[in-house]
């Protein structure tokens, strides 16, 4: 089996730029064949951080110092720094600014492009517009299509061209494809993705006019999905040299694809930086590429731009130790229960499910807006829709065969009936209270993630809610407001 031995030396000549030297030894039948290789440009990247300031593995902080002590080594001018999406949510401090948290760090660390993932989509569109507008770099995507009609000027371009030490490179920016996929359920979204391979379609001439040197596809998404297979979104281009995934978590140091392409993804949570040095191989016509992901979890915080943040970020923290509830021991209820008991009071639902939690605490003691947070990190709505006890049913069996499949789940949490379980996984049977046997639909109090979910991950649930007799409606109220408002009525802080 061949493997690669990469030996960097950096060096200084009449103070002209640090040229690397790079040794490679492909060990294939015990021959070795060494090449010198100077890079030409380099690339950081990160993924799914999902608004971490710091948590020790990682975060914006610990990644300001790894991207500094790499700029530090490779020379700012020759490196493109990019962020490829789910940037915006996923935090305390994230969540309470709506997202203009991890952007005032995107700015802070320098980032030249950001291309957009799902979840900075979930503040609403005009959110992230905002966002985009507040972002000193670039944003970058190329797969939205506006609603029919729509006059809205938008602050990012589809893909840009960049020049590093003679090379041009060209770099295209793509979402993820399957956003607002149900027109049923949302037909007045301003907005829709569109399939990668027909983005690609539309941009590729023009890029191409320009001559690039190297391309990069800057993508949210990974290699594979239920509905789609990346290597078949992009096998009609060829010209494509690199492709920068997330969206799955994965940390992928590099791989090459099936149609000539070098695939890199950068893992979740800014634990890992990711790093890809660019070389033009002249008798290939086309770039190496060497690459690895940098562990940040050893690099300090970056002081500099802790102190610039600090006063935000300590506002930001203070809200969240603000305590808006207080549950007696002997009241203590599981979490997934209570939340379901709330959403069916603030709806005056007959039943509710707050569905599938990867923990189901019992609360008790003091409930801060942080802990909150903790329990419903998502931006979630509550829906409604009136469902037939069969329907009921069908929606359980979605919900649990997801959980059987997912060992992160520990529950499956509802209100206002009981369901039992065979060995297997099977619902038998749904239970209700006697004022429910005799209705033909009853209302239905769910977390819109099941039906809104762009990717379909419950096609049942979204097929009963799509039928005309569910009468579908995304309440537009968050699960976490909702149980905040519940549990200020319910367990009232002590005076």
């Amino acid at each position: 089996m061949g493997f690669i031995i990469v030996i960097r030396s950096n060096f200084k000549v009449n103070k002209m730029r640090s040229v690397r030297v790079f040794l490679f030894g492909i060990v294939i039948n015990s021959l070795l064949l060494f090449s010198l290789i100077a890079s030409d440009a380099v690339i950081l990247v990160t993924s799914d951080i999902h608004g971490n300031v710091s948590s020790g593995k990682g975060g914006f902080l610990q990644l300001s110092s790894a991207i500094k002590s790499e700029e530090g080594t490779e020379g700012r001018e020759n490196v493109i720094l990019i962020d490829c999406g789910d940037t915006l949510q996923g935090s305390f401090e994230a969540s309470v600014t709506k997202g203009a948290m991890a952007i005032n760090l995107l700015n802070e660390l320098g980032y030249d492009f950001w291309i957009p993932g799902n979840h900075d989509f979930d503040y609403g569109f005009d959110v992230f517009l905002d966002r985009a507008k507040d972002f000193r770099g670039r944003t970058l995507c190329s797969n939205i299509a506006l609603a029919s009609g729509s006059k809205i000027i938008l602050p990012y371009a589809k893909w840009s061209m960049v020049k590093k030490n003679n090379i041009k490179i060209a770099i295209i920016g793509a979402t993820f494809p399957d956003i607002n996929s149900s027109w049923v359920i949302s037909p007045d979204a301003p907005f829709r993705t569109i399939a990668l391979s027909a983005a690609l379609q539309t941009i590729m001439p023009k890029v191409l006019k320009d001559n690039p040197d190297v391309i990069v596809l800057a993508l949210h998404g990974g290699l594979f999905n239920k509905n789609w297979s990346l290597g078949k979104e992009i096998q009609k281009y060829p010209q494509i040299d690199l492709v920068l995934g997330a969206h799955t978590h994965e940390a992928i140091a590099g791989k090459a694809l099936y149609n000539g392409a070098y695939y890199f993804q950068s893992g979740h949570g800014g634990e890992y930086l990711g790093k890809i040095e660019i070389t033009m191989n002249k008798e290939k016509g086309r770039p190496d590429f060497v690459s690895k992901l940098i562990p940040v979890a050893n690099y300090p915080a970056d002081k500099q731009v802790l102190d610039k943040l600090s006063k935000t970020l300590d506002s930001i923290r203070k809200d969240g130790q603000r305590q808006i509830a207080f549950i007696n021991p002997d009241q203590a209820q599981s979490s997934g229960f209570l939340i379901s008991k709330a959403i069916a009071f603030a709806t005056k639902a007959d039943v509710a499910i707050f569905g599938l939690s990867p923990n189901n605490e019992k609360l008790s003691g003091t409930i801060t807006n942080a802990k909150l947070h903790d329990l419903i990190p998502y931006e979630d709505n509550v829906a409604l829709m009136k469902v037939t006890k069969d329907e009921l049913k069908v929606i359980l069996q979605n919900l649990n065969k997801h959980m059987k499949s997912n060992k992160k789940y520990k529950k499956l949490s509802s209100y206002g009936f009981r369901f039992s379980v065979s060995k297997n996984g099977k619902v038998l049977n749904v239970i209700l209270p006697p004022a429910l046997e005799n209705k033909n639909r009853m209302l239905l109090a769910i977390s819109s993630y099941y039906i809104d979910y762009p990717t379909n991950k419950f096609p049942g649930i979204r097929k009963i809610a799509e039928e005309n007799a569910a009468e579908y409606k995304n309440t537009n109220q968050t699960v976490r407001d909702v149980l905040k408002a519940y549990l200020q009525i319910k367990f009232p802080l002590k005076n």
